[in-house]
């Protein structure tokens, strides 16, 4: 538990530090061709749906295969709010259902982190879920994505880790 708790704080404080930092400057038609191949130009209401394959492991437990659909809207262009569900089969958990706040800290680099419940033991519980992502884009909207999650809940803490694949309109 305290290595993934270590990834995740050293990628939110290396995303912190790489923010900070200005980009080389580039002319203004190329600016406004970047910025309208992620956004609509201004990044806010630009929508994502994603679907999630992966593991999840129970911390000194075993592990399941997960399932997961998620869905953004862009606020800006840095910032997003979404909504996720995930089946896990393999575990006493079964179901996570979740609100988040998307970072788009840097180009690729997504910081995820929102309240949520999980059907663990045959009961509801509270959960927090930290996560990261980064995206690559395949063209005409469609990405890939390697993730990480660390969900905090009421049983167990639990990391889900996989692929997601997502398209953005």
């Amino acid at each position: 538990m305290t290595r993934i708790f270590l990834l995740l704080a050293t990628l939110l404080l290396l995303a912190g530090c790489a923010s900070t930092t200005s980009p080389p400057p580039i002319s203004a038609p190329a600016a406004q061709d970047a910025e309208h191949a992620h956004t609509d130009g201004h990044g806010a209401g630009r929508q994502s749906a994603i679907v999630f394959v992966g593991g999840s492991e129970e911390i000194g437990n075993r592990d399941g295969f997960t399932l997961g659909l998620e869905y953004e809207v862009r606020l800006s262009p840095g910032l997003g709010v979404g909504v996720f569900a995930e089946g896990v089969s393999g575990l006493n958990r079964s179901l996570a259902l979740g609100g988040q706040l998307y970072w788009h800290a840097v180009a690729g680099l997504v910081l995820t982190a929102g309240p949520g419940v999980d059907r663990s033991h045959d009961e509801w519980g509270a959960m927090w879920r930290l996560g990261v992502l980064y995206e690559f884009p395949l063209g005409d909207g469609v990405f890939l994505a390697p993730a990480l999650a660390y969900d905090f809940t009421e049983h167990d803490d639990i990391v889900v880790y996989g692929l997601s694949v997502g398209y953005s309109w």
